[in-house]
């Protein structure tokens, strides 16, 4: 794996987990509950490549991405959102009941 490959891949991933963390505080403003399944979008994430994570490895000086890089940075943005997503969740509150 070619190094910029290897950068890109980091950075996504750390991306989607900041991605994931900011949507829990913005729930959290806005007094509701963090829970249930991811509602990040295949979109949002593209949107996220394009704004966070671009600018970034044009200053670390990486080349300019292909349409494929890019759309493979995005899918490795929304699952490492989902992923965690799904440890930061907070449970339903069907699932407290039943403890």
């Amino acid at each position: 794996m070619k190094q910029s490959e290897l950068l890109l891949g980091e950075r996504a991933h750390a991306e989607g987990e900041r991605w994931a963390v900011e949507t829990r505080l913005q729930l959290h403003l806005a007094r509701r509950r963090a829970s249930g399944g991811w509602p990040g979008t295949v979109s949002e994430a593209r949107a996220r490549v394009a704004t966070h994570l671009l600018p970034g490895l044009v200053k670390a000086g990486m080349a300019a991405l292909s349409i494929a890089q890019r759309e493979e940075a995005a899918q490795c943005v929304y699952r490492s959102a989902r992923d965690s997503w799904s440890r930061l969740r907070e449970p339903e509150a069907d699932e407290e009941s039943d403890k």
